[in-house]
């Protein structure tokens, strides 16, 4: 899959989707996304995570700010924060994703149930939005770390395992027509 596509798809179709009366006034979206192989991830899945994840930064700027997205390859576990290290055995290669706002931040009395099915601060909300998220993260052996202070804005940060074949040939820097990169 080609992440860097995908990202930007993902992102325009998200601003462009956005419900009018919804959208903050002045969204500034930046990406740093230093993925330059193919990555063997289901691309509907790391889509419905991306999705997700916009749709509730932008609904936690209603004055405007900034959404950042930012996509790395680790290629192998002693990258990783010593916290997942633990959570995540073996030495597999990761595709870190980092989706960031300046929102209004999540209260620290309500981030131990912002995955739980249902939940919701939002009027009209599901609630399943960071669930059906945190469902995916996991089905994939990976992790979802989340940062937030109150008016400061909101970071989540997904660590997914690269497997199999698939996770050597990104560790060796090859496409997937068996190129080596760089």
């Amino acid at each position: 899959t080609d992440i860097r596509t995908l990202v930007e798809e993902t992102l325009t179709l998200l601003l462009q989707s956005a419900d009018p009366s919804q959208q903050p006034a002045a969204v500034a979206v930046r990406t740093d996304l230093q993925v330059e192989q193919e990555v063997a991830v289901d691309p509907d899945e790391i889509k419905q995570i991306l999705w997700n994840l916009g749709i509730n930064a932008l609904q936690a700027m209603p004055q405007g700010g900034e959404l950042s997205v930012t996509v790395r390859f680790l290629s192998s576990q002693p990258l990783l924060p010593s916290l997942l290290t633990r959570k995540i055995p073996g030495t597999s290669p990761f595709l870190y994703l980092e989706v960031r706002d300046t929102g209004v931040g999540i209260p620290a009395s309500l981030k131990d149930r912002i995955f739980d099915p249902f939940f919701t601060t939002k009027e009209g909300g599901t609630g399943l939005g960071l669930a059906i998220v945190y469902r995916i993260v996991e089905q994939h052996g990976g992790i979802i770390e989340v940062q937030s202070e109150e008016k400061q804005g909101t970071s989540f940060q997904i660590y997914l395992p690269l497997t199999g074949e698939e996770g050597r040939r990104e560790e060796a820097g090859m496409t997937q027509g068996g190129r080596r990169d760089g």
